[in-house]
């Protein structure tokens, strides 16, 4: 089901931290990539292509291996807004850098389950997700923005957690794609009945694929 506990039947990719903390303006690109750790791995939103520019960053993919929700791909399956994360090198200047591996995929994937317009918030797999000017939107909504979505919509949302951890969306797709997905942090774990919850949303992970 999307709604109360969720018995993974399907995929539902969870994971206990977030990956980043990315310092944004809006759901905008500001503030180049955000470094997440000392090997040379960056994430950040893209927002051009003529190789790939993340936050701003152009990063060249000449020899880059491309992995797009966990299956080996390419950079024109890429999208604008999409969050991605490069294992690299940036130049001194920190304007260009090497991708020698991108991946992505969503925040959430699943149904929308509720929608509040006058906040700007969409509610997928019990997280509340704001949308604003920046969010694009794919797909063939009726209407781009919060006004084109409907409850039961099946969507991919990507996004970044701003300040004080509100998840803000960068690109809102539909997919015909059945699996669950969403990124979180584990609380109220209950080994002995195989259940946690992860963004208030019950998680029973009997059948969970290692």
């Amino acid at each position: 089901t999307e709604r109360g506990t969720v018995t993974m039947t399907w995929r539902l990719t969870l994971t206990a931290l977030l990956l980043a903390f990315i310092s944004s303006c809006g759901g905008g690109a500001g503030g180049g990539v955000s470094i997440i750790d000392r090997s040379g791995v960056y994430v950040g939103q893209v927002t051009a292509f003529g190789s790939v520019f993340v936050n701003g960053v152009e990063f060249d993919t000449g020899a880059t291996t491309f992995t797009i929700d966990d299956q080996p791909s390419s950079e024109d399956k890429l999208q604008v807004g999409q969050i991605v994360r490069v294992s690299g090198s940036l130049a001194a200047d920190g304007t260009t850098g090497t991708a020698d591996a991108l991946s992505t995929d969503p925040w959430a994937r699943g149904l929308v389950a509720a929608i509040n317009t006058a906040s700007g918030t969409v509610t997928v797999l019990g997280t509340t997700i704001r949308v604003d000017g920046d969010t694009r939107f794919l797909g063939n909504f009726p209407l781009n923005g919060i006004a084109g979505l409907l409850i039961g919509d099946r969507v991919e949302v990507h996004a970044i957690e701003a300040a004080g951890g509100e998840v803000l969306a960068t690109l809102i797709q539909r997919t015909t794609d059945t699996r669950l997905e969403i990124h979180g942090r584990v609380s109220q774990l209950d080994s002995g009945s195989r259940l946690f919850a992860i963004n208030g949303l019950q998680v029973d992970y009997t059948n969970a694929q290692q």
